[in-house]
């Protein structure tokens, strides 16, 4: 009796195990403020669009895909065609050095940066 107890008790928690492990929606508006590794992740399948936007902080525009770190980038704009990253296929962003984010977060905020963003035919921020 016990064998067929412990059985029923794994399946049970099996299941249990398994609803919990589907995926939480990731909106696209919450890419802002979280670093380009983030983003990227989210949305694996995407095609991205990435803008170096630190020649709107006074700093030289230094990203360059093959060599810099995804975690070392927070996007401060994006859109895609999905209003979850994780069903985007194309993605837009503007990102800035996670060092001076900081300076720029209530900026970020208050939309400022969401114009380096185009957008044409993403309709989701």
């Amino acid at each position: 009796m016990r064998s067929g107890w412990a059985i029923c008790c794994s399946v049970l928690m099996a299941l249990m195990v398994s609803g919990c492990a589907a995926e939480q929606p990731a909106p696209v508006g919450d890419a802002v403020g979280g670093s380009l590794a983030d983003v990227t992740s989210s949305a694996p399948d995407a095609g991205f669009l990435i803008q170096d936007a630190s020649t709107r902080v006074g700093l030289s525009a230094s990203f360059s895909l093959g060599t810099s770190s995804p975690d070392e980038w927070t996007v401060v704009a994006a859109c895609a065609d999905s209003e979850d990253l994780h069903e985007a296929r194309n993605v837009e962003v503007a990102i800035l050095p996670a060092t001076s984010y900081p300076e720029v977060a209530g900026r970020v905020a208050a939309g400022e940066f969401r114009d380096l963003v185009s957008c044409d035919g993403l309709d989701h921020r």
